[in-house]
């Protein structure tokens, strides 16, 4: 008798028996019952997924961000956007710009993520913050070329790296 109910159980079930014998079969599937994915056990607030899906954000983006690991998170905003912005901030004050000229080509540079509004009240309308679901589309995006491509074509266009992202999603080119 399968201490299993599902069919997909009673596959795996089965095909662990095979390699590792029955008993460690079922401890391990008992195991694996008991871990539940973070996306079941946490996930996002009602308000968190509403406002990621207004900012385009699918399904899937918001299983993959749901879905790191939370110190992966944490590293990838640090060292992504933190770290990558400060750098870029400072090396332009050192070119002779000031803080405010240095501010705007980071803002126009780099994408912004945050998971409310208020973490960059200074940015508002479609330069506002991206959530954070829609980090791996972006990052697809840079690797790709798309967003470099997008920059280069819309250079008479003053929009910063934000604006320019959520116009190339409303666009179906990221």
């Amino acid at each position: 008798m399968s201490f299993f109910k599902s069919s997909l159980e009673k596959q795996l079930e089965r095909d662990y028996a095979q390699v590792y014998g029955q008993e460690t079969a079922v401890v391990l599937m008992a195991m694996a019952k008991k871990v539940v994915s973070r996306w079941e056990r946490e996930g996002p607030t009602k308000q968190e997924r509403a406002r990621a899906i207004a900012d385009g954000a699918t399904d899937s983006d918001i299983h993959w961000w749901w879905e790191t690991h939370p110190p992966l998170q944490k590293a990838a905003i640090q060292a992504d956007d933190e770290g990558t912005r400060l750098n870029a901030l400072m090396s332009l004050k050192e070119e002779g710009l000031s803080m405010p000229q240095a501010a705007e080509r980071v803002k126009h540079g780099f994408p912004f993520f945050g998971s409310t509004d208020s973490e960059f009240p200074a940015l508002t309308g479609e330069e506002r913050a991206l959530p954070f679901e829609l980090k791996n589309r972006v990052l697809g995006g840079v690797e790709k070329g798309t967003l470099m491509a997008a920059r280069q074509d819309a250079s008479n266009e003053n929009l910063s790296m934000n604006a320019l992202i959520r116009k190339l999603m409303r666009e179906g080119r990221l």
